[in-house]
């Protein structure tokens, strides 16, 4: 897989300047009272940059499970996914909805309503093998929909086995249901939840509950999946008391400094 990655690049046209000398850059702009990031090599896993207080510490991550749900459902549904309708209101974060809406776009807006509807579909059973092979637990309490969803804080990971998850999702993008995922974030990306990084890149936004003290209402976060570099990289970054959406505005300045290119 890591001459996969090498050709990727060179296909792609390989960008800036490797990841390890990346640091200086990303702790200009990140380095800030509530900012906390990981940066993992993809092909290798190494933890390239780390500044994370309580790192072995699990936490919950909100809607960066949702994609891992997709993958548990399509495993067991034959990689076929319905189209569900998001009213709003109540029922997602957008108080419009988005609609009649598939997999690709409920990875890009982060559509709650659509994750619930699906996730009433999935048994316990349907969820552990796909989920460890991952390197994620499966949820204690499988029996709430809502934390399938990304909702609550019962379902936590440390930051580490969080972006390792998402290494181990682009090494497997070719396959049928993570293809579309890959697609999903893509569009989060260039005009979804993530729009705010502001570059080409993959990515998905959580919220979670706010573990810290004293605490806020919620703390938001971002993964930046960055696969037009040598090696291709993840960038996990989590904010105190702010969305996933603002995450990733504050996750994007950083990695403009390093010249990766607009979209």
């Amino acid at each position: 897989m890591k001459l996969f990655w090498i050709l990727f690049a060179v296909a792609a046209g390989t960008e800036a300047a490797a990841p390890e000398g990346w640091t200086p850059a990303l702790r200009r702009v990140l380095a800030q009272p509530g900012v906390q990031w990981v940066l993992v090599d993809a092909s290798s896993r190494r933890t390239i940059d780390i500044q994370w207080k309580e790192r072995e510490t699990p936490a919950p991550f909100g809607s960066l499970i949702k994609p891992f749900t997709a993958l548990a459902y399509g495993a067991s549904h034959g990689h076929r996914f319905p189209q569900f309708e998001c009213p709003g209101r109540e029922a997602c974060w957008a108080p419009r909805g988005h609609g009649r809406i598939g997999l690709e776009e409920a990875i890009a807006f982060s559509c709650n309503s659509w994750f619930r509807q699906l996730a009433a579909g999935l048994e316990a059973g349907q969820t552990e093998t796909v989920l460890e092979r991952f390197g994620l637990r499966p949820p204690v309490l499988f029996s709430a929909v809502s934390t399938l969803a990304g909702y609550g804080d019962s379902w936590r990971f440390s930051v580490e086995a969080m972006a390792g998850a998402y290494c181990e999702l682009m090494e497997r993008r070719m396959e049928p249901t993570v293809s579309r995922i890959v697609r999903g974030m893509r569009m989060a990306a260039a005009r979804g939840t993530a729009a705010g990084l502001g570059i080409a890149a993959l990515a998905k936004t959580g919220t979670a509950p706010c573990l810290h003290r004293p605490g806020a209402a919620a703390d938001g976060y971002v993964v930046a999946v960055l696969d037009r570099t040598a090696p291709p990289v993840v960038l996990l970054v989590q904010v105190h008391g702010a969305t996933g959406a603002e995450a990733a505005a504050i996750a994007g300045r950083a990695l403009r400094r390093l010249k990766l290119g607009e979209r």
